[in-house]
């Protein structure tokens, strides 16, 4: 709720922990223990139990509860914003069972629910953050139990993470001490940030053909892989046109679905195949924040 968009979403995964995390597998992907370290539903999927690992700490020192987690879903589904959504199509009611257990009453059963908790967009916040920092939590104060935690945030430029040794999750440990996000206006000066190594990594938002120039270019790696992530673009039903279904249908028949897939194939991603062909993203009413990645690792000595 605190962090959105796609760089929001990937800086919640490193600053926050979920209840549970979705995990490789040869069948494809599980559900495995993150913040919960079991749970289970006594009738079939209306109410979910979860039992809460006792080592994990939040950023500021805070012990995670029940209590906390409780404050944390219903402030977003207080909010009734953002990333709300995630959450309150399924969740009736949190109720605490005691100081490591937390119980989720639904409006139905879902089995799917532990799978949903695993969404980066339902991080468990610090709850003695919020109610300390006030109205600053979410533009200078973040806290969470991830493995890197909020050194420096300055609006619309970067964002500076440092290394949480206290994890508790050993292997998710950092290798690195600080992890810079940087926020460039247009993919032109991101490219000459990477070409001067003022930057280490360019995540996304390269030009096709600044992309296809480095990857010429021996000093240069590219990495791709497959990614659970679903992009789309949403029509507000409450505007006096787009409440129109044939409006919107003559949206959807306006697009160029063909080009936009020769596009996306065209800058190494791959278009994904089944009843829709159309890899969605969502249109920028603003200039792109790209962004890019610095990282650091203080010398042993």
């Amino acid at each position: 709720m605190d962090l959105r968009g796609y760089t929001g979403h990937m800086l919640s995964s490193m600053l926050f922990d979920s209840l549970t995390r979705l995990e490789a597998a040869p069948e494809g992907w599980r559900v495995a223990p993150a913040l919960a370290a079991k749970w289970g539903t006594p009738d079939k999927g209306v109410t979910w139990d979860f039992d809460l690992r006792k080592d994990a700490v939040f950023h500021d020192g805070s012990k995670l509860t029940a209590e906390v987690v409780k404050f944390g879903i219903e402030r977003i589904l207080n909010a009734k914003r953002g990333e709300y959504f995630v959450v309150s199509p399924y969740v009736k009611q949190v109720t605490v069972v005691n100081e490591s257990k937390v119980r989720f009453i639904l409006n139905g059963p879902y089995v799917g629910f532990p799978a949903a908790m695993a969404s980066s967009n339902v991080g468990i916040v610090s709850k003695a953050a919020v109610e300390k920092s006030g109205a600053d939590y979410s533009t200078k104060v973040l806290s969470g139990t991830g493995p890197f935690k909020l050194e420096r945030w300055i609006s619309g430029d970067e964002v500076v993470l440092a290394k949480n040794p206290s994890h508790w999750n050993k292997d998710r440990i950092p290798k690195v001490d600080r992890f810079i996000l940087k926020l460039f206006k247009d993919p032109t000066t991101l490219r000459l940030s990477l070409e001067q190594k003022q930057i280490d990594i360019a995540h996304r938002y390269l030009l096709t053909t600044d992309r296809e120039k480095l990857l010429k270019d021996p000093n240069f790696l590219s990495y791709s892989a497959p990614e659970v992530y679903v992009r789309f673009l949403t029509m507000n039903l409450k505007n006096k046109y787009l409440s129109n279904a044939l409006v919107r249908q003559a949206v959807a028949y306006a697009v160029d679905y063909e080009t936009i897939c020769k596009l996306r194939g065209k800058s190494g991603r791959p278009v994904p195949s089944g009843p829709s062909k159309l890899p969605l993203t969502w249109v920028p009413w603003s200039p792109r924040s790209i962004l890019s990645m610095t990282l650091q690792k203080r010398n042993s000595s």
